[in-house]
């Protein structure tokens, strides 16, 4: 029976390095969105309790700034992931005894 061929270990642990990379920033992304929502729609709430207009429009001034960098981001991100192929299939495989 023929040898298997050596497993190339460094390119999997890149890959693996990688895909916890891509994965972290996406986390964080999502994380920096929340907080955003969050700020927007209690200046929103706040805006509204006190039933000031001018404050109301500096909360919808808001809303649209978060919307617009919220747009902004999630283009970066898809772009990102897109630049970011999947590794290529194994070539070897792993025997087992």
């Amino acid at each position: 029976m023929a040898a298997l061929p050596p497993i190339n270990v460094d390119a999997l642990n890149s890959a693996v390095d990688r895909a916890e990379g891509v994965k972290n920033s996406v986390v964080e992304f999502i994380k920096g969105v929340a907080g955003l929502i969050q700020t927007a729609v209690e200046a929103a709430i706040a805006a509204d309790d006190a039933g000031d207009q001018g404050t109301v429009d500096a909360a919808n001034a808001a809303i649209a700034a978060v919307v617009a960098k919220l747009t902004a981001q999630s283009d970066e991100l898809a772009a990102s992931i897109v630049s970011n192929p999947a590794p290529p299939a194994p070539t070897s495989h792993v025997r087992r005894s």
